[in-house]
């Protein structure tokens, strides 16, 4: 994933509080999370406020250098955004990390898992209701 700027428009930060998480800061997250969690790489990972995916990013190149492949490992992440514009951004950004941009089961999977909706005025089983 490249370096993007933290933010859109000073309007889109004021109305959804929509700051960005750096890549690198998302992969140190990560990795403290991990030391003290007990996930598996099976396990599905949610991110309800994905914007353009640096933590799903940070998560998807965990799962694969954990054993997964790509299929396996986009099939267990989840990612909910507000915008479209930013769900259109964490899909490819998804893809170009699995290296699958023309892959069609991993563009399905994607289209299919990372959804635009209101996180905070709709349960997960609203979001997603084939996995809750």
């Amino acid at each position: 994933m490249t370096k993007k700027n933290l933010i859109k428009t000073q309007k889109r930060v004021r109305e959804n509080g929509e700051v960005f998480t750096p890549p690198d800061f998302a992969k140190i997250i990560l990795a403290k999370w991990m030391h003290t969690s007990t996930r598996k790489p099976k396990d599905v990972f949610v991110d309800l406020q994905c914007g353009q995916g640096s933590l799903l990013g940070a998560v998807l190149e965990w799962k694969i250098k954990n054993g997964l492949s790509r299929e396996e490992a986009l099939s267990t992440i989840l990612g909910v955004d507000i915008a479209q514009d930013n769900v259109d951004e964490c899909r490819l950004n998804l893809l170009v990390l699995a290296n699958a941009e023309q892959d069609e089961i991993c563009t399905n999977i994607v289209l299919n898992n990372i959804i635009q909706g209101d996180s905070v005025q709709k349960s997960l089983h609203e979001l997603f209701p084939k996995v809750y």
